[in-house]
């Protein structure tokens, strides 16, 4: 790479990446270019080609290592077609089935990810992007799965649960969402982080 070409970023691997085994050294490595190139949505619209400029790897490497750090959980796909413009979606605000680790009583629910506040301080806009919400509708969804299986306590989480449903409603709805949560009768606790 010639110097006018020379990557000029800093990227922060998290621990949950840095120090997984079962993430290899240039998965990790892509991932940190991923999380650079993402813009304030957090999307990054970089090909395969253009990472593996980047990585010196073939484009099917590149999507192998994608698709494995999908597969583990750190990334989702928005893949383009190109002939058509067509696009196919990996919603994350659509339920998925997870592990429980938190024992029988409780479970918590990520409601969004990331932060719109660019603190000073704080590198976690840099890190996840600005604040992505998932629908009130995905969202209680989850949390009647949860119940019908005996869950009693769902404990919300998300980078700044105050601004919840402002990117996607124009207007924060944590309120409505509580209301909604509190609709389900087997749940008899909701806490907010």
């Amino acid at each position: 790479m010639n110097n006018e070409n020379k990557i000029g970023y800093y990227a922060i691997i998290p621990a949950t990446v840095l120090f997984n085994e079962k993430i290899k050294a240039n998965e990790k490595l892509l991932y940190a270019i991923i999380t650079v190139l993402s813009n304030k949505e957090g999307y990054c619209f970089a090909s395969n080609s253009y990472l593996g400029k980047l990585l010196n790897a073939k484009p099917h490497t590149i999507s192998k290592w994608v698709s494995h750090l999908k597969e583990l959980g750190f990334v989702c796909l928005d893949i383009i077609k190109n002939d058509k413009g067509e696009t196919t979606t990996f919603d994350f605000n659509e339920y998925t089935d997870r592990v429980i680790t938190t024992g029988e009583n409780y479970a918590y629910i990520k409601i969004a990810d990331g932060c719109s506040n660019c603190c000073t301080f704080c590198a976690i806009p840099r890190i996840r992007g600005i604040q992505k919400s998932r629908t009130i509708e995905s969202i209680v969804q989850e949390a009647q799965k949860l119940a019908d299986d005996g869950y009693k306590e769902i404990i919300l989480t998300a980078q700044d649960t105050t601004r919840y449903g402002q990117d996607i409603y124009g207007t924060p709805k944590l309120v409505q969402l509580l209301k909604e949560i509190e609709k389900i009768d087997k749940i008899k606790w909701i806490r907010i982080l």
